[in-house]
Formats: C-alpha cells, structure tokens, sequence
C-alpha cells in the first residue's frame, strides 16, 4: 500500500466538504492510504511541521521513500502559528480583499491597516498584529517553511507536488524583498503545480465565485484533481 501525506489549511481539510475535497480526491483515484493533516486557519509552520512530522513516523515505520507521496497546499501569510502547551495555537486578522480582481491587490492599495485593527475583537490578536506583524517578515517565514519541507523531502527522495491556496498568499509588495528574492530563487518550481493558486484555478470564470465563502465546491475539487493535479502526477512519473 502506498501513502499519500496532504497539509494545507480550509482547501485541504477533510472535514470540510464531507472530506470530497482534492486529498480525497487524489487518494482515491491512485488507491493511496491517506494521510491529511489539513486543518482550517492554520499557517505555513502548521503545514511544514505536520507534513515533516507524518512523513518521519512513515518513515520510521519503515514505509520505503519511494512508497510516499507528499502533497502540500500553502496558505497566507496573514496566519501565524504558534504551539502553546502542546497545542497548536492560531493568531490571523481579517482581510480585505476584491476577490473579483483574484486577490492580487492584498498588499496593495486594499490593504488597510487600521480598518484590520478596527475588526479585529481577540486582544491578542490585536497586539500581535498592530506590534509584530509585517508583510516581509511573514512571506520570509512562509518561504523558509516551503524550503525546510522541500529540502527534507527531496533528502529522503520522496516525491511531492506543492502549490498555493491564492496566489495572494504570496504577498506582493515584499516581492522586491533581497530577502524575499533570495529565498524564492532556491524553491524548486519543477514540483509546483501549473496554477497561480487553487482559488485563482477554480475561480477562473468570475461568476462562480461565492460571496459569502470563497472557498471551493467539491465540484471544483474533483475538477482541480482531474485537471490539474493528476495530470501533473502523471508527467511527472509521481505515481
């Protein structure tokens, strides 16, 4: 039996859907055991712990490298993970964004810090945004977490596919970053799926996206699976 280890955060979370989401989907369709961590809100250090964490116990099972498939959907940089007494802890803030132009002014002129504070209720998450969150800082932590996960897997030859939940996630004004620009030149992008993002794919005909959710149907779960997902499996020699 082979295994298929999945991490993301809302797109990537069985529990969501009635779990006929993609993980499901990919599991299914390559008759893989499935693994998915995904857990809704969670950030980028969620992601790249859990998928590091689940591929070691296979590992230490003694699950041959080569019987393990990783698949890991990246989430925003709005989103900060933290582990407090042995539990995953969450601080994010809201956003503001125009969804019918994908996102790609987040960072942009419709990123407006004090409407976000004026929204924010939690104190703490108050604190943390006003005092410690910054665009750059945040996109060289998610890229640092894309690099540990690429670096362990490709250490232990495991193949894997990567992509993002929003091409948003990857934080625009802070691409001119030497920082930034520096960690991006060492992500493999030969193990990247060919989509901006998952909802930029899904989304693509503007009149399906839903007000109120702006989360995929299961619908265009299965489609992102047939049409993006295993076809890339399969060029790739991934299964």
């Amino acid at each position: 039996m082979k295994h298929l280890v999945t991490s993301g955060c809302s797109f990537s979370d069985i529990i969501n859907l009635d779990g006929k989401i993609w993980p499901t989907f990919v599991a299914n369709s390559l008759g893989y055991s499935l693994h998915s961590e995904g857990k809704t809100s969670m950030g980028n250090y969620y992601i790249a712990t859990t998928i590091i964490q689940k591929v070691s116990e296979l590992l230490k099972n003694n699950i041959p490298p080569e019987q393990i498939l990783v698949g890991v959907e990246w989430s925003g940089v709005n989103r900060e993970d933290y582990i407090y007494n042995s539990e995953w802890k969450n601080v994010s803030f809201p956003v503001y964004l125009d969804f019918y132009g994908f996102m790609k002014k987040y960072f942009n002129s419709l990123f407006n810090k004090n409407k976000i504070l004026n929204a924010i209720t939690d104190t703490h998450e108050r604190i943390f945004f006003e005092k410690y969150w910054d665009p750059e800082n945040s996109l060289v932590k998610s890229l640092q977490n894309i690099l540990l996960v690429q670096y362990f897997l490709e250490k232990h030859n495991i193949k894997y596919f990567m992509f993002y939940m929003s091409d948003w996630a990857t934080g625009h004004t802070s691409k001119d970053s030497t920082r930034v620009k520096n960690l991006n030149a060492l992500v493999n992008q030969d193990m990247w799926l060919p989509c901006e993002g998952m909802f930029e794919w899904c989304f693509k005909d503007k009149e399906k996206i839903p007000l109120m959710d702006y989360h995929p149907s299961s619908e265009q779960h299965l489609e992102f699976t047939e049409q993006i997902i295993l076809p890339w499996l399969k060029d790739n020699d991934s299964f």
